[in-house]
């Protein structure tokens, strides 16, 4: 059995996460409204270490933003990231910075 501390971010832009080693911070986009971010949170951390959902579980902090995960599964966790990991629904260049190629000034 192995514990992961998480520091959610609910109702965020794009899913996301960045793993120190220590704490993960999770990015979902669901919001923290009967547990709809706590089941985005299970679910992101069971894809990121591809074990069963059913083998994640929040044992302490529903109701906040800092948590402890269960992994009831034997894992080892990953290194920690180079960089935060973008999983879903990137962000788009803002169009001013985008420069006008023969159009209208």
């Amino acid at each position: 059995m192995t514990t992961v501390a998480v520091r959610v971010h609910p109702k965020a832009a794009a899913v996301r996460r960045a793993w120190d080693g220590k704490t993960l911070s999770l990015w979902v986009l669901e919001p923290p409204e009967r547990g709809a971010a706590n089941a985005a949170v299970v679910t992101a951390i069971a894809e990121w270490l591809q074990v069963p959902r059913r083998e994640v579980r929040v044992r302490s902090g529903r109701s906040g933003r800092t948590k402890l995960i269960e992994v009831v599964a034997e894992i080892t966790l990953p290194a920690p990231d180079a960089s935060v990991h973008l999983t879903q629904r990137p962000r788009l260049a803002r169009a001013a910075a985008l420069p006008l190629q023969g159009g209208i000034p």
